[in-house]
């Protein structure tokens, strides 16, 4: 479309930075035991989820990310789903070793102009929190 939004994310793991942009789609629906969470559930509404690894390190990895569908959570639970969970989450993943909060960073936004047509783009950089996880070692 003519409006993309790009996150960035700290995830659990060693990611292998390739380059490519890989898909993850996966039905996201409500967890029957805990109505403030959402899950992977075969019954639930589609929901497509982009990720290109930008740093992999060995305990946590750098990745940026765009959603193809506009899901609650769906960044949070598509990355727990294929193992890589984002640390400091509390509800999905509370471990707070390196981190307070959930380490998901609204990070660019990309358009057309409506009336010059013009490509704009919009960044933010990454926080020092963020950072600090996945900084070279």
């Amino acid at each position: 479309g003519a409006f993309r939004k790009v996150y960035l994310a700290v995830a659990e793991g060693a990611m292998q930075k390739d380059g490519m942009w890989h898909r993850i789609e996966f039905p996201i629906g409500t967890d029957p035991k805990n109505r403030l969470k959402m899950r992977a559930d075969f019954g639930g509404k589609e929901a497509y989820t982009e990720y290109q690894v930008l740093c992999g390190g060995e305990e946590y990895s750098l990745v940026r990310l765009t959603l193809k569908t506009g899901r609650t959570h769906q960044i949070r639970v598509h990355m727990g789903y294929i193992g890589h969970p984002l640390p400091g989450d509390f509800l999905y993943n509370p471990d707070y070793r390196y981190i307070s909060r959930q380490p998901l960073h609204s990070y660019g936004l990309e358009f057309i102009h409506p009336l010059t047509g013009e490509p704009l783009s919009f960044t933010a950089p990454l926080p020092k929190d963020m950072a600090a996880l996945v900084k070279e070692s």
